[in-house]
């Protein structure tokens, strides 16, 4: 650019005639341009969605798959509010809805607060923070109270007699308690009834999934 060209540059930004590319012109130049051309507003952050390996979430003490809450059938078998410490691990003891159907019926006496099918369907029967009846007579680690680990524990119980886990079961219990322990700092342990139960229960069986649910612990 010659001197001619600055000068007439100069005179249309309404700087100094000089001739002269120097600071005022530059700066001068440049706001000029940052008016002309500004920079388009940053986009906004994405929706999140769940990642494939990690659908459930818990809010306001329900469980969620995505952004919708699981399929739902109340039970009326409950005490009052809890803060979980505790999940415990169940089969129903029959391959069918009868034990879904048993958890719900007012007469049955028992309930549960998460009911997981072998296709790996979740249902939700009770709040999470509300005391299900699902362990009876129990204790863990010393501790108990009124006898069981109800009032501090989170039932879980699967669909089965405790002689196979089909893959969608045991992924959809993977999920399921690391969705709970996210959900609930409070929860430290996962336990079977039958090791809060010893000797009186029997359940969720030798052949529950420990390592598949828990690859890097040496649950005995």
């Amino acid at each position: 650019m010659g001197i001619t060209q600055i000068k007439e540059w100069q005179r249309r930004i309404g700087v100094t005639e000089d001739g002269i590319f120097g600071q005022v012109t530059l700066e001068t130049s440049l706001d000029l341009y940052d008016e002309a051309y500004p920079e388009p507003p940053a986009p906004s952050p994405p929706v999140p969605v769940p990642t494939g390996d990690k659908p459930y979430s818990v809010k306001a003490n329900k469980l969620y798959n995505g952004i919708a809450p699981v399929s739902s059938k109340p039970s009326p078998n409950h005490g009052g509010e809890i803060t979980p410490e505790l999940i415990v691990i169940h089969y129903t003891g029959d391959n069918g809805t009868g034990g879904l159907q048993w958890l719900c019926d007012p007469s049955s006496g028992v309930s549960a607060h998460l009911w997981i099918s072998k296709a790996g369907v979740v249902w939700q029967l009770l709040p999470l923070n509300i005391r299900g009846w699902h362990a009876g007579v129990s204790s863990w680690q010393g501790k108990a109270v009124g006898n069981s680990v109800n009032a501090f524990s989170i039932g879980i119980e699967n669909q089965g007699i405790g002689d196979e886990w089909p893959e969608a079961q045991v992924s959809a219990n993977k999920q399921v308690i690391e969705a709970l322990m996210i959900g609930y700092p409070s929860i430290r342990d996962v336990a079977g009834h039958d090791q809060v139960a010893f000797g009186r229960k029997v359940d969720p069986g030798p052949r529950y999934p420990w390592k598949r649910i828990f690859p890097s612990w040496n649950q005995e």
